[in-house]
């Protein structure tokens, strides 16, 4: 399911209600649905169609779709679900959105296999529903209809355990288990009655983290067994899969996608457990009851890697009814090839699909020196897709000889390779999908003794680069005879690693061009004697083509905006790649651009003209066409843009239809001359931002020190999701180039339907408020720089930039804002005004306090104080503009609250409140008494509306509506004045009203 990526639930409802009024009119499809008929009824795949040639079938050659590894045909894909084994089919089961190549309501999807590789996509067997999404899970096989589903049906069905997303009354997000039942061999399915079969509120730990249930039977106990987490981990049984009664608890073990499983350790006869958590990380250790309840006992408390490298989670074993779940005996496990850094961000560059599976493997627990651990080997069936292979036995590699591999070429092989350097060799490896600068490496460093997949140079990147170009490493141990092995498999977009015969793994996906097929061998320091096996593999789609006649052509750029004079390149490969490579092209408007140099694979253009036009190319043999269509733009921003001046830009920025544009994968900054030079002036930027791009930041750029903002400078922004960030450019850099960085705040703001976001910022000394969409989300000083110049920021893609507005005026210190309720013009204390409402901040561990001008009377008055407030920053960020906790003031004795005391009422960012009392003991000291403390829901943006009423002795204290405090007596305090409290940082208080009702004495 998604990881909490901040993909808000209350917005999913209204697309679940689409999806149910789809679903109740759907007719189930059979299962003859093909590839194609799915692909057919595809808008997505309609708005990227590929050119192909009559009666040649050219499914599944889009760029980037993976020729061995199961995808399905269109939309986003990610966690493996319910992978089970059941009547000579395996079922995959998978988190699935039919409507788009980005996250969103979860369905699963379905697809089953004969022989573990070749896959049938079948049609989606689980909806949302009034209930809620279908979030991951797992499905078995009740042989013995323990579940009272299958009466009269031989072997029994499939019962698939699901985890559901909802609102409660409160509006706080929660999750639940759900089970459904299929008698067809998983084709159609029926949610059972009676779900939830557990609900939230029967969940031992309360924890709102409770998701992706795995069900196994444990024989020991002759119980169905749950795993399930989220968060923590946890435990229940069952004898129906229909009742669960709750077993052991381990809050100390935090995971997703848990799933736990019994192996042999080599051939010793003796077993152990495994769990997994989510695929990146496992334990080894034993299942058993431990005083009544069952529960997972690790070994120790190290929890050792899966996975190296970042593209692999949510890993899930099948269940079946044979031994490890599958006829042979074998536990195959696969993953979700992808990561929720990026994931979404991946959907421009594949456009029709976004989400696709790692190759299975079979695991194994060996003894090692280092104890039990566990080994992963790709499954034997692969080895049905070799080709032939070219051998290269017994070769010796050194830096001064040609490349033995020069002649290979190719984007879908396997590479077996065993390498012993000699004492001179520093590194060794492979250099793969390599051209155009482009490569992906493989390498084994001998002195750090770490295998590393390098894909920082691998081709494109999703629009937050910085969390994908990188490079992955794994310690590994040369063989007793000194030498390392490499059994390495690329597909069209990625990458897997199995070093040693399996000791360690790593996957990783890559975005090369199409042309990029090369192949490097290479040793540095000295020679490496290897011996190389060298497999082309076949794909597993039934798409191979024959013959040397052009089906398609292929572009690296199909949608492409550029300015005035730009030079750029456009790769072509025309499918197949025996066919004559190479293009003709024609310009729907030829004034448009120039070619500028040509070759086979490479055509490099410049534009001319601002304007529109379609490149079309031809193949050779003139039998395949593809279009890319570009836009030029000019850069003149004097008509759009009045109060900033002489931009220098990083990045591309222009003006498209009376907006500014920046558009970079990295950071993107257009700075003006314009500075806040007069220290006594309040500086004011302001700009409407249109996030276009998945995984695009918009930002205002502060104080920068010069053209480049990364040599220091202050940096406000917001991304699509809603998160912002108020960051410092120290000006200092790491020893690999990039720049360091210091947090002054993060946190969330709602998303915005429109992905559009008004962004404003006050810059007043070196004090800095900073609003989105009008609401107040950064309020405090920066001690980094005095003076610098004003502008922009893009990161990760592109954004419209319109009505920029930026002023100066006379500063001038508010301690009131109009309208409210509580004054501060005698002693505002630690408060200022910030528009419209207040800012209480005394800094990192301290309290601020701000005591009103308003004096109260119980005796002659009752009274009611209602105030919104909100911490400021993300709910569990320590950064140094983060606030904690917000609180009123009541009775307070003197403008110095600690010092003559008074009574708060407050609650922090995590819902925990308290009504105290600031009281002098018998020697004058203040000490505190505690009138009652409690929790509530944590507030979403840490919002909390607070309210208090004093009537005589007794207080009433409501958080967000709830009564926490019911008429508590206090008889210390009868009057005094009211005021505001922070702890730990800044908080915002607005909207006060405060009644008084006057007291009436019955006679």
């Amino acid at each position: 399911m998604n990881k909490g990526k901040t993909i808000k639930l209350v917005v999913v409802v209204l697309m679940i209600m689409t999806t149910l009024i789809i679903s109740s009119i759907r007719v189930l499809a059979e299962e003859k649905t093909s590839t194609s008929d799915i692909l057919n009824k595809s808008s997505i795949s309609k708005k990227y169609s590929l050119s192909s040639n009559k009666g040649v079938k050219t499914d599944y050659l889009e760029n980037y779709r993976e020729q061995y590894h199961y995808s399905p045909a269109k939309a986003w894909a990610n966690d493996p679900n319910g992978m089970v084994y059941f009547k000579g089919e395996y079922h995959l089961f998978y988190q699935y959105n039919p409507d788009d190549v980005v996250w969103g309501p979860m369905h699963w999807g379905h697809a089953v296999s004969k022989d573990l590789v070749h896959w049938k996509e079948l049609p989606i067997a689980l909806y949302p529903d009034k209930s809620g999404t279908i979030y991951s899970g797992s499905a078995v096989v009740d042989k013995d209809n323990t579940s009272g589903f299958f009466d009269g049906i031989k072997g029994g069905g499939l019962v698939a355990i699901f985890t559901q997303d909802y609102l409660n009354d409160k509006g706080i997000e929660k999750q639940k288990q759900s089970i459904a039942y299929s008698k067809d061999n998983g084709r159609t399915w029926t949610k059972y009655e009676g779900n939830p079969v557990i609900s939230t509120e029967n969940d031992p730990l309360n924890n709102g983290a409770f998701r992706d249930p795995k069900v196994f039977y444990h024989k020991e106990s002759g119980k169905w067994m749950m795993v399930v987490a989220g968060g923590p981990l946890r435990f229940f049984s069952s004898t129906d899969l229909k009742h669960w009664k709750p077993e052991g608890t381990q809050p100390t073990i935090q995971t997703e996608c848990p799933d736990l499983f019994k192996l042999e350790v080599g051939d010793s006869g003796k077993n152990k457990w495994v769990l997994s958590e989510g695929g990146r990380y496992y334990r080894v250790g034993d299942f058993k009851e431990v005083d009544g309840v069952w529960k997972f006992v690790p070994d120790n408390d190290k929890r050792i890697v899966m996975n190296f490298a970042k593209d692999s989670y949510a890993a899930q074993t099948y269940s079946g009814t044979d031994k490890n779940g599958t006829p042979d005996g074998r536990r195959i496990m696969i993953n979700w090839m992808n990561n929720w850094d990026y994931c979404n961000n991946i959907a421009p560059i594949t456009k029709t699909f976004n989400g696709q599976f790692t190759l299975q493997s079979e695991l194994k627990l060996v003894n090692t020196e280092n104890g039990i651990r566990l080994t992963q080997q790709p499954i034997k069936e692969y080895k049905k897709l070799r080709k032939g292979v070219k051998n290269f036995e017994n070769v010796t590699i050194s830096q001064d000889k040609p490349n033995i591999l020069n002649h290979l070429s190719g984007s879908q092989y396997e590479i077996v390779a065993e390498f012993k350097p000699d004492e001179k060799t520093t590194e060794f490896g492979f250099k793969l999908r390599v051209g155009a600068g482009q490569e992906t490496i493989v390498k084994y460093n001998t002195k750090t003794q770490e295998v590393t997949i390098d894909r920082s140079k691998s081709g494109k990147a999703p629009s937050n680069s910085t969390a994908f170009l990188e490079s992955y490493s794994s310690k590994v141990n040369k063989t007793k005879d000194g030498k390392i092995q490499l059994n390495i498999f690329v597909d069209s977009s990625s990458v897997e690693l199995y070093g040693n015969n399996g000791e360690v793994c790593g996957a990783t996906q890559i975005f090369p061009n199409r042309s990029s097929e090369g192949v490097e061998v290479y040793s540095l320091g000295g020679k490496t004697k290897a011996t190389i096996k060298y497999y082309p593999l076949s794909g597993i789609w039934n798409n191979d083509i024959k013959g040397k006649s052009s089906v398609l052509v292929s572009l690296s750029e199909e949608e492409l905006e550029k300015t005035l004079g730009d030079e750029f390149s456009i790769y072509t490969t025309t499918i197949p790649t025996r066919a004559s490579q190479g293009v003709t092209w024609k310009f729907s408007d030829p004034e448009v651009l120039e070619i500028v140099s040509q070759d086979e694979t490479q055509t490099t253009f410049k534009t001319k003209k601002v304007g529109s036009t379609t490149l079309t190319a031809t193949s050779k043999d003139a039998k395949a066409k593809k279009t890319a269509n570009l836009n030029v733009y000019g850069k003149d921003t004097s008509n759009i843009i009045k109060d900033l001046t002489n931009f220098r830009t990083t990045g591309s920025w222009y003006v498209k239809k009376g907006a500014y544009v920046g558009n970079n994968e990295g950071d993107g900054f257009t700075v003006a001359e314009q500075t806040n030079s007069d220290q006594k002036s309040t500086y004011n930027l302001e700009a409407e931002a249109n996030l276009i791009d998945i995984g695009s930041t918009a930002g205002i750029v502060l104080v920068s020190q010069n053209e480049d903002p990364k040599k220091g400078s202050i940096i406000a922004n917001v991304n699509k999701n809603g998160n912002y960030r108020v960051f410092v450019f120290t000006g200092e850099f790491d020893d690999n180039g990039n720049p360091k960085v210091k947090d002054l705040i993060e946190g969330t703001v709602p998303k915005t339907k429109d992905n559009k976001y008004n962004l404003k910022v006050e810059l007043k000394g070196n004090h800095i408020s900073y609003w989105i969409n009008g609401e107040l989300v950064c309020d405090t000083n920066q001690d980094y720089y005095k003076k610098g110049r004003f502008g922009l920021n893009v990161f990760g893609g592109t954004i419209e930039f319109k009505n920029v507005r930026f002023n100066s005026t006379t500063s001038i210190d508010y301690t009131n804002v109009e309208g409210s309720g509580l004054t501060f013009d005698q002693t505002p204390g630690n408060l200022h005004a910030a528009n419209d409402s207040y800012v209480v901040n005394n800094g990192k561990q301290k309290t601020g306090v701000a005591i009103s001008d308003q004096q109260i009377d119980i005796n002659k008055n009752i009274y009611t104080l209602e105030i919104e407030s909100k911490v400021l920053g993300d709910w569990h960020a320590d950064n140094p503009a983060n606030g904690d906790t917000v609180g009123i003031v009541l009775f307070s004795q003197s403008d110095n609250l600690f010092r003559d005391g008074g009574i708060v009422a407050n609650v922090n960012k995590w819902g925990s409140y308290n009504l105290i009392a600031h009281v002098k003991d018998e020697n004058g000291n203040l000490k505190e008494v505690n009138l009652a403390g409690g929790k509530v829901y944590e507030a979403q943006y840490n919002k909390y509306k607070l309210k208090v009423k004093l009537e005589g002795n007794r207080i009433s204290f409501w958080i967000n509506g709830e009564l926490v405090c019911d008429n508590i007596q206090q008889n210390y305090y009868h009057t005094g004045k009211l005021g505001l409290i922070v702890w730990n940082g800044p908080s915002e208080f607005k909207n006060v009203i405060i009644t008084s009702d006057e007291v009436t004495i019955l006679k």
